[in-house]
């Protein structure tokens, strides 16, 4: 996977923008997506070059950063930070293929094709180097009512300048980025939008609820299954549980029924040693199995996390 350090060291000085408007369908849980170019202009002399414009918007989004982290369910950085991720694990690729033919058939002739976009992708290259901003639009896509502010416009066949009568707007911010094998992630909650991630984690809570009962460690997944439903919290939580696999590992689960009757946590253990998910308990089950209650070397407190990076 490439580094923070690979993506800044991309050659945006040299950098050509293209634009291509994107529009996501889904059918029985999968995404389906359609793309389609839109001709940039802006003479090189005029006070808003349009393409220029593209290029700065991802370059100063990147050159902001300044760490990374791994890609997680329940991790949420700070705005100088990035998430990675292994493009093959979204549905960029997806993506990408459909803007591999950037023929005339590919391109938008009307304005009502850009209506209702889930996002656009600002593709930059230089030389053999290319990499795919995607930004995902707002509510003014979804419709034709007029607003003010900073607008690209749609005329013809070109996207051009500003206007204040324009309802197309494009952003001074990106919410991922893939670079080759890797996706950047700067927005979390709209990367997961886009990506239909809401979607793959209901089949992942189906895939760990499958795999708690084969570990033996609970007397029933039954009421775990229901308490996680639907809600994107709980979903993120059962599929880092997943993810880390510690209900898996006997030491793990003897220490957590240990401190739990020492702490006096609540968590309710049958006569055969399997843990009884109550729904009143529930919440804090999932923080131990995923590890977030730590103990402060500093302090000596005990502290809910809401996640972990280990730093040895």
């Amino acid at each position: 996977m490439k580094s923070l350090q690979d993506l800044q060291n991309f050659p945006f000085e040299n950098a050509t923008a293209a634009l291509w408007v994107v529009k996501k369908r889904v059918q029985q849980r999968q995404a389906k997506y359609t793309a389609r170019w839109v001709e940039v202009s802006g003479e090189a002399e005029s006070d808003f070059n349009l393409e220029d414009q593209l290029v700065s918007v991802v370059t100063d989004v990147v050159e902001g950063q300044k760490d990374e982290l791994d890609y997680d369910y329940v991790c949420n950085p700070d705005e100088f930070c990035l998430l990675k991720v292994d493009a093959e694990d979204t549905n960029m690729p997806l993506i990408i293929e459909k803007m591999s033919v950037p023929g005339s058939e590919c391109q938008v002739s009307d304005e009502k094709e850009l209506l209702n976009a889930a996002g656009y992708v600002i593709k930059l290259q230089s030389g053999d180097n290319v990499l795919y901003a995607f930004k995902k639009t707002a509510a003014s896509w979804k419709t034709s009512k007029v607003k003010s502010g900073r607008w690209v416009i749609f005329d013809g066949e070109c996207m051009i300048g500003i206007s204040q009568e324009a309802v197309f707007q494009i952003y001074k911010s990106v919410d991922f980025i893939c670079y080759d094998d890797t996706v950047f992630i700067a927005d979390k909650k709209s990367f997961e939008s886009a990506m239909n991630y809401k979607d793959s984690m209901i089949d992942r809570r189906d895939v760990a609820i499958t795999d708690l009962e084969e570990s033996e460690v609970f007397s029933s997944v039954d009421s775990i299954k229901e308490f996680v439903g639907e809600d994107m919290r709980y979903l993120r939580s059962i599929s880092s549980i997943l993810d880390k696999g510690f209900y898996k590992e006997e030491v793990f689960m003897n220490r957590l029924k240990a401190k739990n009757e020492e702490r006096g946590w609540g968590i309710q253990v049958d006569d055969n040693g399997k843990i009884i998910p109550t729904e009143d308990k529930m919440a804090d089950l999932f923080k131990l199995l995923n590890d977030f209650r730590l103990y402060s070397e500093l302090s000596h407190n005990i502290y809910d996390v809401p996640s972990t990076q280990n730093v040895g």
